[in-house]
């Protein structure tokens, strides 16, 4: 559960940190408290009087607040040192605007997917572009990352020149980011522009807007490629970190926190395959070894005042239950063949549940 708890902690630290300064979570997301509430789970690890697993919580003296437990993401340190783009409560599909002058078209008139070769590719965009109505000014753009590091590339060109724009998208950048920040930086050079004495904020001018394939010959798209890449070596101190990218980065390094505490990090989804909800807890606790059965566990939580097992003496975990205590050997026979239930039939949701219903471990 603590990956879960910093997860939460931190978004909601980050959701607050975009807000107005003057609103009075701003200032309590900032303030710096000393702790006071002791950590119980701390204190008992010192006592050495109850077997504590070794991990942040245990060495933590005090009872974390969501702001010091925030801090304890790796992401912090680079959501700390980046600015943060405040957020957009009115934020709306441009498309949706029925008022709008601009057309906006999403897909091609012929679709590709990922069976569609290069070939079809260009042969279908190229047929969707000689179908568009003429216009004065031509944009392509398009976002590149590597290594979380963002850039965005973009040629906005007129009837008598073209401009080149390529602009840092940013740390922790996905791809979605880095092209927007693409498109953004088309628009404000299309608005701020002046040709001819006529501003180009008459968006009369663009009678379209659309997208299309990657990497399939179009030379307009393939130019913004490179002009993407080649802003991937910009600095990127001065680049805000959107909403949408730190939550992602934080969701993502909570669920490789996550991936730690399973034996295997393919039976993550595995879970969701249970129709019942009792089932994917009970599932769930089994593999990480943490159960509601076993005395370790209990013993840990404070529940028993014995870990070993009532029937053999020894250490009494997830494991020894399903495979080592004398207690279930008739049982493991009778549904295995074997004295040792198999990793396969472990890694499988439901024959566990069937395995746990029979040894009389399901809970009530």
């Amino acid at each position: 559960m603590r990956q879960v708890a910093q997860e939460r902690a931190t978004i909601l630290k980050e959701k607050i940190l975009r807000l107005d300064e003057k609103i009075p979570s701003f200032e309590m997301a900032c303030r710096q408290t000393e702790p006071r509430l002791r950590s119980k789970v701390h204190e008992a690890w010192r006592r050495g009087d109850r077997d504590i697993p070794d991990n942040p919580d245990t060495h933590r003296p005090f009872r974390g607040c969501f702001r010091r437990i925030a801090q304890e993401l790796q992401s912090n340190e680079a959501f700390e040192s980046t600015p943060r783009e405040k957020l957009n409560a009115h934020s709306f599909k441009p498309w949706d605007d029925k008022d709008s002058t601009t057309t906006f078209i999403t897909d091609l008139t012929t679709p590709c997917n990922n069976k569609t070769t290069d070939e079809d590719k260009k042969k279908n965009t190229e047929s969707f572009l000689n179908n568009l109505q003429p216009v004065e000014i031509n944009v392509w753009s398009d976002g590149s990352v590597k290594e979380k590091i963002g850039g965005a590339g973009a040629t906005v060109s007129w009837t008598d020149g073209k401009e080149i724009i390529k602009e840092p998208a940013g740390r922790l950048c996905s791809s979605y980011q880095a092209e927007m920040v693409a498109i953004l930086q088309s628009l404000k050079k299309m608005i701020l522009e002046e040709r001819s004495g006529e501003s180009c904020t008459n968006w009369n001018k663009l009678s379209s807007s659309g997208s299309v394939p990657a990497h399939c010959g179009i030379a307009g798209n393939e130019e913004a490629d490179e002009i993407a890449n080649s802003a991937l070596e910009l600095t990127q101190d001065d680049r805000p970190l959107s909403w949408r990218t730190t939550k992602t980065a934080i969701k993502a390094e909570s669920k490789e926190i996550t991936r730690s505490y399973y034996k295997d990090a393919i039976l993550l989804n595995k879970a969701k395959k249970l129709p019942k909800r009792k089932d994917q807890t009970v599932w769930n606790q089994f593999m990480t070894g943490y159960t509601t059965v076993d005395n370790s566990t209990l013993y840990k939580f404070g529940s028993r005042e014995d870990p070993n097992c009532p029937h053999c003496g020894e250490r009494q975990t997830a494991e020894h239950i399903l495979n080592e205590c004398p207690r279930w050997i008739q049982t493991r026979h009778e549904l295995c063949g074997n004295q040792n239930i198999s990793e396969q039939a472990i890694s499988n949701p439901t024959e566990l549940i069937t395995i746990v219903k029979k040894m009389g471990l399901y809970p009530d």
